[in-house]
């Protein structure tokens, strides 16, 4: 059986070049599955994990597009189909998905959020920073 930490290396290592990654972030009463900062410090990217609970996954990236510029959905590669039958609700809330096996496929691009909080997603940069260089 497929667990939701098996899913955690493979995207890291598609982060890792451009982002300094961090797993099981905690957020006021949100725990990101993983949170990256860009090198150059100017975008956070969330994305939660899921085997294969996409709507509940797409619920939960949806939320934190208020602190991070960009959010997406890492779901197993078995388990993608039913995901991207949905690619318009992804779309139109401007949540990326990604599929992971031990590779990572970007199949929808997020889009930057416009509901980022600027103060919040600031702290959580340099909250961020600070651990992590």
């Amino acid at each position: 059986m497929i667990n939701e930490s098996r899913l955690y290396l493979p995207v890291e290592r598609h982060l890792k070049n451009e982002f300094l990654v961090q797993g099981e972030v905690s957020i006021g009463s949100k725990i990101v599955d993983i949170f990256a900062v860009a090198k150059d410090g100017q975008e956070c990217l969330a994305v939660e994990l899921k085997v294969a609970d996409w709507k509940r996954a797409l619920k939960q990236a949806a939320t934190y597009q208020v602190f991070a510029n960009r959010s997406y959905v890492a779901l197993h590669r078995s388990r993608i189909l039913p995901a991207l039958k949905h690619r318009e609700l992804f779309e139109h809330l401007g949540v990326g998905l990604m599929s992971v096996r031990r590779d990572v496929t970007i199949e929808i691009e997020a889009f930057q959020s416009s509901f980022v909080n600027q103060q919040v997603a600031e702290r959580m940069r340099q909250r961020f920073l600070a651990t992590n260089m």
